[in-house]
């Protein structure tokens, strides 16, 4: 088989799927990409705990539920060294999303603390701008180097659906961090089993939970191919 181009690889499993493996911004310099026939293992750390939750399927899944909701966060680093203390995924999006908080106290934990429960950063938001620029690799690098920087933050649109599978198929491709909690939709295919579930999925939309289920990306993905039914809680910074 042809091999594919650095950077767009994909691996067929029942569905079409694409993994390339990136570090959080906290480890942007350690990014890696990596293929497989089958569902990959995440290898470089371990995976996230699993949480299984209650989804309502009985909402109608015609459009996503607006949120609208936008708010900014000033965080500090108490050293130029300090990472900011959370992992990030921003594979094939214009937007920052906000994966995991990591262990221990860092700038974001700290402006948790100071802030209103209406302003905290949770995971699950988006960052769609650092100090005003919304250039994805330009935010990216003030979030590397900045001693202080303005986050400014959405948060989620979420919508939960229940796709029955066509021939095996939930007609998208999907990409994914491997760190990552969550699938990136890169392609929607016309007339698939997704489309006919909810007509608003679009590419950049993000597979958050499958069957309940949110952690490991990778744990999401053995899941959804594994499943001939899945139940879906897809998000989108709107």
């Amino acid at each position: 088989a042809e091999a594919a181009p650095k950077g767009r690889l994909s691996a067929p499993v029942r569905m079409q799927f694409c993994c390339r493996c990136i570090a959080s911004i906290d480890d942007a310099d350690d990014a890696c990409v990596s293929t497989t026939t089958r569902i990959l293992e995440c290898s470089q750390e371990p995976a996230l705990p699993m949480k299984r939750i209650s989804v309502p399927t009985d909402r109608p899944p015609a459009a996503l539920q607006p949120q609208r909701r936008r708010f900014t966060a000033v965080i500090e680093r108490a050293h130029e060294s300090e990472p900011l203390g959370m992992r990030t995924e921003a594979f094939q999006t214009s937007k920052i999303f906000i994966a995991s908080f990591s262990d221990g106290e860092g700038p974001v934990a700290r402006f948790n603390l100071a802030a209103s429960p209406q302003r905290r950063i949770v995971p699950g938001d988006y960052i769609v701008a650092v100090d005003g620029q919304t250039d994805l690799l330009e935010m990216k690098q003030l979030m590397l180097v900045s001693d202080a920087c303005e986050l400014t933050l959405q948060r989620a649109e979420e919508t939960c659906l229940v796709v029955e599978k066509v021939g095996g198929s939930l007609g998208v491709t999907v990409k994914y961090d491997a760190h990552g909690t969550s699938l990136t939709i890169s392609e929607v295919q016309p007339g698939g089993s997704m489309l006919a579930a909810c007509a608003s999925v679009r590419d950049g939309d993000r597979i958050v939970s499958v069957n309940g289920l949110r952690g490991c990306a990778t744990e999401l993905l053995e899941e959804l191919s594994s499943s001939e039914r899945p139940e879906l809680v897809i998000s989108r910074c709107a």
